[in-house]
């Protein structure tokens, strides 16, 4: 009978088996280009499915809103004196030389010196910011007067200007004058109808009694046209249609070629008539 072996434990086995996979496994990861896949998957439906550059967050410091309010700055140059504070004294007034100073005696130290110094030029900057603001007082009334002047000029000029068309045709007085104008057009127009047509109104008697024997004769219409006409449809046909005077406006496309010759000959004659009347000032029958 062979010898047996000996067998190696399982928990041995396990240890060996998980060192030689994670020595593996860091082999692999040193060659790999990849990302580990630890994270979490995120489904599309959620925000962070597409990967978005974050905006730059603001820097803005808000301050505290300062409680109170400024004092009125003064007038450096008030109306009263003008420019008082430009004259020569002016400065020697506010800042007067010390007592030292005026007996022309010298400094007795280093400190002095460095104070009349300095007080020195605090004289020299009052004077030339007293200038300085002057100046910028001129300069700035100088383009003021120039605004007020333009602003002035360019309401002359509009107060002025002549009304424009769409003013004048879009003013209600203007659409009065303008109605009343056609009214007065058409009562013209009707006066010269009435006056064309007072050559054939009846004003006697006997002009009546011989226009109802005309009208009233047997052979009336006989001697209009028709010698078998026994009325005005005998003479002048029909009375148009409700049709026919649709075709006549719309042309539809079952009119006949007459109908249409017809139409534009009825057409031709009123525009016609609209131009002799507009040429002549008068209504033509």
């Amino acid at each position: 009978m062979a010898p047996s072996l000996p067998t190696p434990l399982l928990s041995s086995l396990t240890a060996g088996s998980s060192v030689t996979t994670r020595r593996a496994a860091t082999a692999l990861r040193a060659f790999s280009t990849s990302a580990p896949s630890n994270r979490e998957i995120i489904p599309p439906e959620s925000p962070k499915y597409i990967t978005l550059q974050k905006p730059p967050q603001s820097e803005e410091i808000k301050r505290k809103p300062i409680k109170g309010h400024l004092p009125v700055p003064r007038q450096i140059f008030p109306p009263k004196s003008g420019d008082a504070k430009l004259a020569p004294d002016y400065v020697a007034r506010a800042t007067p030389l010390s007592k030292a100073e005026q007996a022309g005696l010298p400094p007795k130290n280093d400190l002095e010196a460095w104070r009349r110094s300095m007080a020195h030029s605090r004289r020299e900057a009052l004077s030339e910011g007293l200038k300085g603001l002057y100046e910028r007082k001129t300069t700035a009334e100088q383009i003021q007067v120039r605004r007020s002047q333009a602003k002035a000029a360019v309401r002359k000029a509009a107060v002025e200007a002549a009304e424009r068309d769409d003013d004048v045709l879009t003013r209600s007085t203007a659409k009065v004058k303008r109605l009343a104008r056609l009214k007065k057009e058409l009562r013209r127009d009707s006066l010269s109808e009435l006056y064309i047509a007072s050559k054939d109104f009846i004003v006697d008697e006997a002009e009546l009694a011989k226009k109802v024997d005309e009208l009233f004769d047997e052979g009336y219409w006989a001697s209009k046209g028709a010698p078998d006409g026994l009325s005005i449809w005998d003479v002048y046909g029909p009375p148009i249609r409700t049709s026919q005077m649709v075709d006549q406006q719309g042309r539809t496309t079952g009119s006949s070629g007459y109908d249409i010759y017809s139409a534009e000959v009825a057409k031709t004659a009123r525009k016609q008539k609209i131009v002799a009347e507009e040429l002549t000032g008068g209504k033509m029958v």
